[in-house]
This record gives C-alpha cells, structure tokens and sequence, in this order.
C-alpha cells in the first residue's frame, strides 16, 4: 500500500501547526522536528513533510524515529520511505532489528513500499523468529498484520529469487491451522 496523505489530513496538520505558529514550511517543519518541544507539533511536522519534504527531511526524520509518542515513531519511518525510497533500505532493516522501535509493523511497511532486495534477510530471520509465537498470539493484536507486511514484502522478490517460496510454507501451514481452529470453534475471532 503506498504512503500517502490524504487532503483532509494534510489540512488537519497545516491548522495544527498554525495554532502553534510554524510556518507550513520545509524549514520550518525541520526546524519543529530538532526542537522538538510539543508532540503534537512533531507528529504533524512529520506527516507535513510527506508531502512537503525533500531528502534535507530524512537525517531529523531519522533522529525523531524514537520519540515518546508512538504515532511519531510510525509517521516518522513512513515519511522516510516516501521521501527517500530504496535508498534508505538499511535505515529500514536497522528499525525492524531495533529492540527499542518497537513498531515493527511500520519497519516493515515501509520495507514493503518503498525497500528493496537488500531486506530480505532481516525480513527472513525476523518472521523465522515470530513462528513459535504465532500459535499463542491474539488474533486481535497486531502479529498477524505485521507478519502479513513481511510476508508481502517477501512476496515481491518470489519471481527474482524463487528459493523465498519456501520462507512461506510455515506460514502457510500456520493459516491453514488457524482456519481449521476457527472452523471446529477451537478459536474464536472477536466481533467488529
């Protein structure tokens, strides 16, 4: 799925910021990231520059990858994919190898949009190291999200290097374990 921002948001960001008077932009957006001051106004700065930034935005997006606000460790990292594309690649990796980024969907999104081969190890240990923990995760949670953004990451180098499908077969079989447990009522999903 590409990262994008829709009008609306971006709208929502642009009168944020002005309620706190910064400038809608580049420089002022930067600037808000190395302040640092007000989570609000960091979060929009970051989703701002997805729209606004060049690659002058990468090294602050970089540095704001692990602030206390969550929804900036996850904007940040998508916002760097957009702007930066393969390029940042390693950045990528180092984030889903991060003990300290705990999002690790969001590494893995921004894998899937915008990484490319150099991954696919990382991507390859990581899920190897969910498989034991995939029988015992909620079905609610965000496992299987972040294990389906790494499975499709992977899915895009299958046809270059077809020795991945086997990366696979556990999950696989681990799909066709829980639908079976979802169809003999051993495990029930939540209701929307």
């Amino acid at each position: 799925m590409p990262i994008l921002t829709s009008p609306d948001r971006l709208e929502s960001c642009r009168s944020g910021l002005a309620k706190r008077g910064i400038p809608f932009t580049e420089d002022a957006l930067i600037e808000t990231l190395k302040r640092r001051e007000n989570p609000w106004s960091v979060f929009y700065a970051v989703v701002a520059l997805r729209a606004l930034g060049t690659l002058r935005a990468v090294e602050p997006l970089k540095q704001v990858l692990k602030y206390p606000k969550q929804d900036v460790q996850c904007a940040s990292i998508l916002t760097i994919a957009h702007l930066a594309g393969s390029a940042e690649t390693p950045f990528f990796i180092s984030a889903l190898s991060d003990p300290g980024y705990r999002p690790k969907l969001y590494a893995l999104w921004a894998l899937e949009d915008a990484g490319d081969s150099r991954g696919i190890p990382a991507v390859s240990a990581y899920l190897a190291r969910q498989i034991p923990r995939a029988k015992t995760a909620k079905p609610n949670g965000s496992f299987f999200p972040t294990i389906s953004q790494g499975l499709a990451y992977l899915g895009r180098f299958v046809a270059e290097q077809p020795g991945l499908r086997a990366e696979f077969v556990p999950w696989v079989q681990f799909s066709d374990h829980m639908v079976e447990s979802v169809r003999t009522g051993l495990l029930r999903l939540p209701r929307r």
